[in-house]
């Protein structure tokens, strides 16, 4: 039987993966749980919740998963993309090399609603809701470190306001890319475009063997790849991780990528006023306002607006 070209998989824009399915099969004979690395390299997966060594003995070179999750600094990783199910399998399969601890929104989401599915849970709610249960969820465990989580394909993720947390977090965009099928431009794409870090584009292969590639075969041609550009990525900014950590640490405050000074306010920001004065013009402001609704002794208008 002729091999079939395999997809090439471009993390950050470069493409680094070109093999034929024999290969593929080969090299993905673990699944994603097994002890080995997902696209069969020799680096020893982390357990989760395993610290990283502080250092390795004289003469023995580090791992590639080993330098991944010491650069990381304990930094989460969002995994974002709309596949819901390749979210969830790349999330586990990056979880296992570095030693994050893997969570799904989709299956907590369901545990806590007491449903089967999140398809159910949208069709009892609606798609709305469940973007707000999953944004509500996110917020939730925003101080959480050493986490991978994979986010729902058409939930909290399409919606600006969620990155004010999710900008604390690597950003991984998973997207899958059918030349017979261009995907088009849309408001979550050009969102998921302007907030991830690491963007990691799979070609869907031409012919059968595309039918028979299952979501874990997807997530083992993409792993070995994401790991390695996540590794470059570091070489290339080492100041990344520690930027996240201190945009946590300074409150969530939207003002990612480029950090404020701690006393800078997003709502005086937005109003278009700094400092003192700003503060005070606006306390005074909202004091007019509050004369004016109660002056007249009567009930608030339906004209007032009460943020």
């Amino acid at each position: 039987m002729r091999a079939v070209a395999a997809p090439a998989c471009t993390v950050g824009g470069k493409a680094i993966l070109r093999a034929t399915a024999a290969d593929i099969q080969a090299s993905a004979a673990p699944g994603p749980d097994s002890d080995a690395a997902p696209d069969g390299s020799t680096d020893s997966p982390i357990k989760p919740g395993t610290a990283a060594a502080p250092g390795a003995k004289p003469g023995e070179k580090k791992s590639n998963n080993m330098l991944l999750s010491e650069g990381l600094l304990s930094v989460s990783i969002a995994i974002i993309g709309d596949d819901t199910a390749l979210n969830w399998s790349v999330c586990q399969a990056l979880s296992k090399r570095i030693g994050w601890f893997p969570v799904s929104t989709s299956r907590v989401l369901c545990g806590m609603h007491k449903v089967e599915s999140i398809d159910q849970l949208v069709e009892r709610d609606g798609y709305d809701a469940v973007a707000t249960y999953e944004g509500e969820m996110l917020r939730g465990m925003r101080d959480q470190r050493r986490c991978c989580v994979a986010t729902l394909g058409d939930g909290a993720s399409t919606r600006p306001e969620i990155y004010d947390t999710l900008d604390a977090s690597l950003i991984i965009w998973i997207d899958e890319a059918d030349q017979r099928a261009p995907k088009a431009t849309s408001p979550a794409r050009e969102l998921w475009r302007a907030h991830t870090e690491l963007p990691v584009r799979v070609a869907v292969p031409m012919g059968f063997s595309s039918k028979r590639r299952t979501v874990e075969d997807k997530a083992r041609e993409i792993v070995g790849p994401l790991a390695r550009g996540l590794l470059q990525m570091l070489k290339e900014d080492p100041q990344l991780p520690a930027r996240k950590l201190l945009y946590g640490e300074m409150g969530y405050r939207g003002d990612w990528p480029q950090l404020m000074p701690p006393n800078w306010n997003p709502v005086l920001d937005r109003l278009g006023a700094g400092g003192a004065a700003g503060e005070e013009a606006a306390l005074q402001q909202d004091g007019a306002q509050t004369q004016q609704v109660g002056g007249g002794g009567g009930d608030v208008g339906a004209g007032t607006v009460v943020s």
